[in-house]
């Protein structure tokens, strides 16, 4: 590695520690609004990693679907929500999902376990790249943090896993 690219891991490094160090005294979490929660971790995770979509999901009580709770647009700073996927239209995402573990798909559009959603969700808002990783309540996998990036596809660094 050269001493320019481990400059820029240390400055990634520092930037999303920032970040996360600043979410974890943020009042929204300790208020009990999951709904400001919710919207204080994806703004935080859209700055932090420096994507255009931050989103939480969360499973259904028979884990057929997950449930978007929020998703915020870095470039409208908006948040949405309501948007539900089922396990029957996406199963290879779904598979992916048991495994419980980081999902990094540089090129969303091909990768075996997101390729699913090209031509209905990535291509259509221009999604190239893809980050998910696991949410976990007392052990238990209760859904997914996803991070999406448009734009070139992108490779995801060990630090933002």
């Amino acid at each position: 590695m050269s001493e320019g690219q481990d400059q820029q891991m240390q400055d990634e490094s520092i930037l999303i520690n920032r970040e996360l160090l600043a979410l974890s005294k943020d009042q929204a979490i300790d208020s009990g609004d999951l709904n400001s929660a919710f919207r204080s971790v994806t703004e935080t995770l859209s700055r932090a990693l420096k994507v255009a979509r931050a989103s939480i999901w969360l499973y259904d009580a028979n884990r057929s679907s997950i449930d978007c709770v929020d998703l915020y647009a870095q470039t409208t700073n908006a948040h949405s929500n309501g948007i539900k996927l089922h396990a029957e239209q996406f199963p290879a995402y779904f598979t992916y999902l048991t495994e419980e573990r980081i999902l990094a798909a540089d090129d969303a559009n091909v990768d075996p376990a997101t390729f699913e959603f090209s031509d209905v969700y990535l291509k259509p808002i221009g999604i190239k790249s893809m980050l998910d990783a696991p949410i976990r309540l007392n052990g238990r996998m209760i859904g997914v943090i996803c991070n999406e990036h448009v734009g070139e596809a992108r490779s995801w660094t060990e630090t933002e896993e």
